[in-house]
This record gives C-alpha cells, structure tokens and sequence, in this order.
C-alpha cells in the first residue's frame, strides 16, 4: 500500500513539474520514500532469481514452489500498490491541475506491446541497481536518484507509476483506450518482473 501512494505521490510530482529533466529527478523521492519506510515494492524488492531454479543442488520440488510463492507474492503486491496508487492518481484529478497526464498516457499506448515490454525491463534492471546500491549502504542514495531519473529520461516504463498516471488522465477517450491502459500497466508489470527475476541480487 505505502509504495504505491509514495511512488503515486512522486508520478504526481512528475506530471506538475513544468522541466521533465527536474520532474526525472524529482521522481526519485518516491523510491527513496519507499526504501526509508521499507514499503513493499514490486520492482526491485519481492521476487527471487529464475537462474537458482537450474543449478543442480535445487532442482527439488521445494525450490519451484518456493519460486511460485515469490512470484505470487510479487503479483499479489503489484495489485496492492497498483490500486491505491490509481486511487491516489484519481484524487489528483479531481484535485488539481495534472492535465499532462493525458498526453502522457496517450504516447505510451500507442507504443507497440514488445516496446512497452523492454522498456518495463529496462526500468526495472535500473530499479534492481538503485535498490541494491541503497540495500550496499545508505550513502548510495545519489545512484537512486540518477537511476530513477535514467529510466525517466530513456523512456522506461514502471508499473505502478503507470497506474497512477492512467488514474490521473481524465477518462472518456473509449474502451479501446481503457483496454490500451490496462496493457500498458500489465506489460510493464510483466517487464519489471522479468528484470527483477534475472538480475535480482543479494546485498
């Protein structure tokens, strides 16, 4: 839950801010939000390496279900952070000025499924390089920051700050539109996933 009203809340301040450059850097409080409290995160946090499921010593049976319930927790969290941060994104709306968004969210969805899919996990293997530099040593907040800030500017694609921004666009554009979000927020999911799976590494 806290993750996704931090990571909302910093979407928010993305949207406002009037330099997308400063908005990129701005983002980052939200991450270092969640690392602070120690708020459940989809990206970065909750999953475990696909790689351990193919060394010999942990073919047994117990080391795929164990597997199956870091995945189930990572999606089970995923649709936490994810609804409390649309429901934060539809408050700003009804609040204040985050018209942006509109334009925003019309971009990402008109990009093609596997572009939304690889820039999900590049986003994500910047997030697994922020998480881990801060898990090193809190000194490693300035890594989070331009992390953060990296997969702004490359176009990387977040889940959850996704969620926020379709719940910040003001609707009524369609079903093909409201079916071009949910696939914009579920293949970022997916690509998130996968880089947390294949570069998650112990502190």
């Amino acid at each position: 839950m806290y993750a996704g009203i931090f990571i909302a809340i910093a979407a928010i301040l993305y949207v406002r801010c009037p330099n997308q450059i400063l908005g990129s850097f701005l983002f980052s409080i939200g991450l270092l939000a969640c690392l602070l409290y120690n708020a459940g995160l989809c990206t970065g946090i909750v999953n475990q390496p696909w790689h351990e499921l193919y060394e010999p010593s942990n073919r047994e049976r117990g080391r795929w279900i164990s597997w199956l319930a870091y995945q189930s927790a990572w999606w089970v969290v995923f649709v936490i952070n994810g609804f409390f941060a649309v429901w934060l994104g539809c408050m700003a709306q009804l609040c204040i000025d985050v018209s942006a968004a509109n334009e925003i969210v019309a971009a990402k969805i008109a990009h093609p499924w596997y572009w939304i899919l690889f820039m999900g996990f590049l986003c994500g293997l910047l997030i697994q390089i922020a998480v881990h530099a801060w898990d090193k040593s809190r000194g490693g907040w300035p890594i989070v920051v331009l992390c953060v800030a990296a997969f702004l500017l490359l176009g990387g694609e977040h889940c959850i700050a996704n969620a926020a921004l379709v719940g910040m666009q003001d609707g009524g554009n369609g079903w093909e539109y409201a079916v071009g979000c949910v696939k914009l927020v579920g293949l970022s999911a997916i690509g998130n996933n996968l880089a947390g799976a294949l570069f998650y590494k112990e502190a």
